[in-house]
């Protein structure tokens, strides 16, 4: 028996992005149970990042999809993090930095079109940044979403909010 082994790490996406965690890691992976999986990290192909945004990459129990070429938000995004959604579905929630927070959703994990919302949020926390998602209940379908503002908010420097959808982020 040799006691080397050789480990080929699969390459799922190229940034060059390099401050991913910004203190501390976002859910940026998730295993499904029926050896699937899906793969998110900060995506840019140029400096000073005005691409900025999600790069998703998604295991269908043998192999890896292609490495994505452009980020799934409308414009600059940062810090995505990643759940999976109702039956078959998965979330991936962003920041904005001027308008609150990007949510990506799907129906069905690797495949098909994202449909993007910006959660709205109070007027003067339109900056709320870094945030984390994740799921549980009935399917993956109640959503909690923390994550903090950029600048004082109700007299808190970066003030800690809280979201919550019982209805797979429909409300």
């Amino acid at each position: 028996v040799n006691s080397k082994m050789v480990l080929t790490d699969p390459i799922l996406m190229g940034t060059v992005y390099d401050m991913q965690t910004n203190f501390s890691n976002q859910n940026r992976l998730y295993l499904y149970p029926d050896g699937t999986m899906g793969a998110t990290a900060i995506l840019s192909h140029s400096y000073p990042y005005t691409d900025r945004g999600t790069g998703y990459n998604y295991f269908n129990g043998t192999s890896w999809g292609t490495q994505p070429a452009t980020i799934l938000e409308s414009s600059k995004a940062g810090w995505p993090s990643y759940a999976p959604l109702g039956a078959s579905g998965e979330i991936i929630v962003s920041h904005h930095g001027t308008q609150g927070l990007f949510i990506m959703k799907r129906a069905q994990k690797g495949q098909g079109p994202w449909t993007e919302y910006i959660l709205n949020v109070p007027p003067s926390a339109v900056d709320i940044s870094w945030p984390r998602v994740v799921t549980n209940g009935p399917d993956h379908t109640y959503v909690h979403i923390i994550c903090l503002t950029y600048v004082p908010y109700s007299g808190f420097e970066n003030a800690l909010l809280y979201f919550r959808s019982l209805d797979g982020g429909i409300t």
